[in-house]
């Protein structure tokens, strides 16, 4: 049979039957759903209906583009009656000097409704509105003052994509405005000018930025690299910056030179080269980038470990050399780790941590006052600015302090399992290393670890001799041994 059908005929094959429910989808009156509906209250049979989907408009090409891609399709000569969407281009602007801007940044600028950029890229502008403004919450408190700028062009100094703020301007209009389109537009970096001035490829180069974030811990990351680099380019943020360097790298590096580019791009281009000598003396008002040639540069240790002659020891006690080499492997130390040194003693430990990578941060703690001067005097002499002294008693004193990736504890004064549970407090999954010479103290370690279950504790015990000679014979002169503690917790 091939329907539709009428009431009639419904009725009549559902007594034949004895259909209790019936399945149909809402087809519509032309394909019988009505007459369906009708024999189903005549019978008292169940009806259960498919909807129709609901109705949908569709999406546009730019909605279409960014579901399938990923991306966003922005064309900057959109016909505003055609896509109502704010347009925001985020563009590098190279150096400064406009002869140096791309042509595809000078088209977006030159159809804006508004630009903003610091005051030396916006100054000379010939566009009819521009802020001098950089910062996203300035950008979009004055884009919600005005909603009629659809087409909005923010510059930055150099490439967008190099040490810029386009990202974090970037991710604060998406949060503000999810319909904006957003697009990126490459520069010319100052590193990419210098580069060419100087005939010296970056491709085989380190890459470093103090512009900005020029602290003492990112000042030995770069003097790191340049001992280790024949070539490192260097975004500075000022004249004390070239100083700074001049200072560290006399000791580090005294045969590298330092080629300064001021205001690159601009008539008042200039370029200097320098020993460090004469950087500790340089000043300048311009915008500044460098070139460091370290002729003499060094191979990178693969393991990179601290001898007891290395330090300076005085009357403090210190972890000795193979006990140290042991216990700081066992912290199984990563990049950007953060650290803790409990119990510094001459801060042996925390500068042999620090010297594996300029990214780590070491915090080291100390009670008393002759130790805490001794690991002073260590930290100025291997120049390691990503060490940190606490003078205090823990836990008391680390309550302020970063939460750490990795502890080790040499001394605790009696009150490990009060140091243990404070630093357990910051968060979990934290590494720990500690030493115990006495038989109380690990006692008292097995006791804690058997209360906090923590079952994979790894113990070993450590006995180093030394040979010395005796007449003519070569005798072994045994250390103390060590217990060391490892696990994660």
């Amino acid at each position: 049979m091939q329907g539709p059908f009428g009431v009639n005929i419904n009725e009549a094959l559902i007594e034949q039957f004895g259909i209790r429910h019936m399945v149909t989808k809402q087809s519509g009156t032309a394909g019988g759903y009505d007459d369906k509906l009708k024999a189903c209250l005549k019978t008292g049979t169940s009806c259960h209906v498919i909807r129709r989907p609901a109705e949908d408009a569709g999406v546009t090409l730019t909605e279409a583009y960014r579901m399938i891609t990923g991306k966003t399709l922005c064309d900057e000569r959109t016909d505003d009656n055609t896509d109502s969407s704010r347009i925001i281009t985020l563009a590098g602007y190279g150096m400064g000097e406009s002869r140096t801007v791309t042509e595809e940044v000078r088209r977006a600028i030159e159809d804006a409704d508004v630009c903003f950029g610091a005051g030396r890229l916006t100054d000379h502008l010939t566009v009819s509105v521009k802020y001098p403004a950089y910062l996203a919450p300035d950008i979009i408190a004055i884009l919600k003052e005005h909603p009629e700028y659809r087409r909005v062009v923010i510059l930055f100094s150099g490439d967008s994509g190099f040490y810029s703020g386009a990202g974090s301007v970037e991710r604060a209009v998406r949060e503000w405005d999810p319909e904006a389109a957003i697009r990126i537009l490459p520069g010319i970096s100052s590193i990419a000018c210098l580069a060419a001035l100087t005939a010296e490829s970056y491709n085989d180069a380190a890459v470093f930025s103090l512009h900005g974030r020029n602290s003492a811990s990112r000042l030995y990351e770069l003097t790191e690299l340049i001992r280790y680099n024949r070539k490192t380019y260097v975004l500075l943020s000022g004249d004390g910056d070239v100083r700074s360097l001049g200072e560290r790298l006399k000791n580090v590096a005294p045969e590298c030179r330092i080629t300064v580019g001021e205001n690159l791009s601009y008539e008042t281009e200039k370029v200097t080269e320098l020993t460090p000598e004469d950087a500790m003396h340089f000043k300048s008002d311009g915008i500044l980038t460098a070139l460091v040639i370290n002729p003499g540069y060094e191979r990178r240790p693969l393991i990179r470990v601290l001898e007891d002659d290395d330090l300076i020891r005085g009357h403090v006690p210190m972890t000795k050399e193979c006990i140290r080499h042991e216990s700081v492997i066992r912290l199984k130390l990563r990049e950007g780790d953060i650290v803790y040194d409990i119990g510094g003693g001459t801060g042996s430990v925390a500068l042999e941590a620090a010297s594996l990578h300029p990214s780590l941060k070491v915090y080291t703690i100390e009670r008393n006052a002759e130790a805490a001067g001794l690991i002073r005097q260590n930290i100025e002499a291997l120049h390691m600015d990503n060490v940190h002294l606490t003078e205090g008693e823990a836990p008391a004193v680390l309550t302020g302090l970063d939460t750490p990736d990795a502890v080790f504890i040499g001394g605790s004064a009696g009150k490990l399992a009060e140091i243990l549970m404070s630093v357990h407090m910051k968060g979990s999954g934290i590494r720990y290393v500690i030493t115990s010479v006495s038989l109380e103290t690990s006692g008292a370690l097995n006791s804690f670890i058997e209360e906090q279950g923590i079952d994979d504790a790894d113990i070993i015990q450590m006995q180093v001799s030394d040979i010395r000679t005796v007449g003519s014979h070569h005798m072994m002169q045994a250390q103390n041994p060590v217990m060391i503690y490892s696990f994660e917790w």
